[in-house]
């Protein structure tokens, strides 16, 4: 029998990804359409195998797993989490971002930013919604929410707290797209949602050369964007 082995980072983020954040008259979920559901019964081994990047050739989507993202970006911080996750417990009539504001406050740390990747280009498989912030003089801390639901307006996992050796480590979504046809082709996404071609310009985005592929007469892929390349992009 094959065992299993997990860092702590990666238990407590598959632990998110499998919370039910519920349902909300406002949720267009249906029935069975918000993450919590869809993620239902998934282990962290099923979360550990799932592919860090999938492209869809027939839309020319690509989608960059949250679990890898995260488990890539951040380490779980057991000592600050214990401590963060009883204070909220106390809290009453509050939402999940006043929580950590006044936590912080009481704590004598300040809130550098707070992103909501659903405002910006982002290719992740859910939802993150993240405040990074300092504490007793370190930098480098985010309280981190998963998005469950169907809704972005509402859904979200009570924060979790992490450490980042990067400050602005979740923001960049490193993908690279590898050409077939040729090795020194590739299209490379490293944040901002620009997408970045081997020659160091700015050239397109995956959909734009899936509608390149369809000129070129393919009914389905990404085309390679070097102009005189017949390749086809794959993750």
């Amino acid at each position: 029998m094959t065992t299993i082995t997990a860092t702590p980072t990666e238990l407590i983020v598959a632990e998110m990804l499998g919370t039910s954040t519920g349902a909300s008259i406002l949720d267009s979920g249906g029935a069975d359409g918000r993450h919590w559901q869809r993620n239902a019964g998934k282990s962290v081994a099923d979360w550990q195998a799932e592919p860090r990047v999938t492209l869809d050739p027939r839309w020319g989507d690509v989608t960059l797993s949250v679990f890898h993202h995260v488990t890539e970006r951040a380490t779980y911080c057991k000592e600050l989490d214990v401590q963060f996750t009883a204070y909220a417990a106390t809290q009453e009539n509050t939402y999940h971002l006043q929580d950590i504001e006044s936590w912080l406050e009481l704590m004598g740390g300040s809130v550098e930013y707070s992103v909501n990747s659903y405002n910006d280009e982002s290719n992740l498989s859910q939802i993150i919604q993240y405040t990074v912030f300092t504490l007793g003089g370190v930098s480098g801390y985010v309280a981190l929410q998963i998005h469950q639901g169907a809704d972005a307006r509402g859904g979200y996992t009570a924060p979790r707290i992490f450490t980042l050796d990067d400050e602005c480590a979740l923001i960049a979504e490193n993908i690279t797209l590898r050409c077939t046809a040729d090795s020194e082709h590739y299209l490379d996404c490293g944040g901002g949602g620009e997408w970045i071609d081997h020659n160091g310009g700015y050239r397109a985005t995956p959909w734009s050369l899936h509608e390149l592929a369809k000129e070129r007469g393919l009914s389905e892929g990404i085309a390679c964007p070097d102009e005189d390349c017949e390749g086809l992009l794959t993750a």
